[in-house]
């Protein structure tokens, strides 16, 4: 397997957004908020570089399962045009997808151990457990794939929560229960994140069924656009995408997070999103539906960048 298509396979730009969204959220929104407290991050660099790590590889043996399971539809469906090369292909990719998981599992479990929590090893197990069913049975049952992969990625901001919390409530224990307090707004604050992640995925994988209805059709994909019809799947992402402006300016205004918010949750996610979801009722060809997918990549990209802006609202 050449460098050029191991690259391809294991989708070297999303495997870069996983560990650029856990950079930004750890400190532009869980060290500004903890600073912001008087406290300091419990994570240490090196348990911090363990979870991106852990959690990269598996992803990536997520990406090689997949990509392994539709080659072997593939050859299912056309026998005459799979070769020996290709058959050589699958073994190494099934080869490639243990070597990452089980690592994966493995610094997983290391850093589960290393904060006392060993228990959350079983995150690890479940995230590549998923994985592989999602690319094996999940991914050709209408809307369930889809809510599979959407969790998943939603899951990222909140494993840096998950990890940090119990060290900070061990360190600042005493004060905790002196002032009646607890890091559970922390916790809720980057779940937003998380549900933001959440819903934009979930409707960018609806609109991606889209673009590849003809496709899936022929191979039986059971996705929501060929169960459905097409303008159910529209229907679908249309309120997946009002459904996600209406909850970020109920937090806003809910909040008050201040005029820099607005503006940038208006300009930056709410009114694209907004967009994007009308667009796909004039949308009828694959590169519509395409163009679709990436600007919603763009907005799910602007909302983690929110933490930016979270940021500097706390130091000011």
């Amino acid at each position: 397997m050449n460098t050029k298509k191991l690259i391809k396979i294991i989708r070297i730009p999303n495997l870069l957004i996983i560990v650029f969204t856990m950079i930004v959220i750890r400190y532009g929104v869980v060290y500004a908020f903890v600073k912001y407290n008087g406290f300091e991050l419990q994570l240490s660099i090196l348990q911090f570089l363990l979870l991106i790590l852990s959690t990269v590889l598996i992803a990536a043996g997520g990406y090689v399962v997949n990509a392994y399971q539709d080659r072997k539809i593939d050859k299912e469906n056309h026998p005459e045009y799979f070769t020996e090369e290709d058959e050589n292909c699958c073994s190494k990719m099934l080869n490639l997808y243990n070597y990452l998981t089980v690592f994966g599992v493995v610094l997983g479990a290391v850093l589960s151990y290393s904060v006392g929590q060993f228990m959350f090893t079983g995150i690890f197990l479940l995230v590549a457990g998923l994985l592989w069913f999602y690319s094996t049975t999940y991914k050709f049952m209408p809307f369930v794939g889809n809510v599979i992969v959407a969790f998943l990625t939603g899951l990222v901001p909140l494993m840096l929560v998950i990890f940090e919390i119990p060290l900070l409530t061990a360190k600042y224990h005493d004060f905790l229960v002196k002032h009646n307090v607890d890091f559970m707004p922390l916790f809720y604050f980057v779940g937003t994140f998380s549900v933001f992640a959440f819903l934009t995925n979930l409707m960018r994988e609806i609109v991606k069924d889209l673009e590849d209805f003809t496709g899936d059709a022929v191979y039986k994909k059971n996705t929501i656009p060929v169960y459905f019809g097409e303008f159910a799947g529209k229907i679908a992402a249309f309120l997946i995408g009002a459904g996600t402006v209406f909850l970020l300016m109920l937090i806003q205004f809910k909040y008050q997070l201040g005029n820099t918010s607005f503006w940038y949750l208006l300009l930056a996610v709410s009114l694209p999103l907004g967009v994007v979801s009308v667009k796909l009722f004039f949308d009828n060809k694959p590169e519509q539906y395409h163009v679709s997918s990436l600007i919603l990549k763009f907005i799910m990209l602007s909302g983690i960048l929110y933490s930016v802006v979270f940021y500097f609202n706390l130091q000011n």
